[in-house]
């Protein structure tokens, strides 16, 4: 018997609104650019992220994301009033950034 069921995650629409939320410091930029540069590059889709991490350099220097003094139209600033249109969180980082991020989101969701 196993462990657990394969379980898959079925979209009724494509997502189209993506939130990424790092884990303070430096360790994580380069996976974090490289995630944003795949959402809106590859998939296609709106990335939306921390007004904090849209001023810093190491996302400025990416040349997929940044030109002419500004940031690909897809790359957006999250805010409160983003929440009912985001579609999926990625949270890099461990326990306290998956806390951090739940306490953006404090609202009962009820699945059919």
């Amino acid at each position: 018997m196993p462990l657990h069921d394969n379980n898959v995650l079925v979209w009724q629409e494509r997502p189209s609104n993506i939130l990424v939320i790092k884990r303070p410091g430096e360790s994580i930029e380069k996976p974090f650019a490289h995630l944003i540069n795949y959402i809106i590059n590859v998939w296609n889709l709106n990335a939306y992220v921390e007004d904090s991490e849209l001023t810093q350099e190491y996302l400025k220097n990416m040349k997929e994301i940044f030109s002419n003094q500004k940031f690909d139209p897809r790359i957006k600033k999250f805010s409160p009033k983003d929440k009912s249109i985001i579609d999926l969180i990625v949270s890099l980082g461990g326990d306290g950034t998956l806390i951090y991020v739940s306490s953006l989101f404090q609202v009962i969701f009820k699945f059919k």
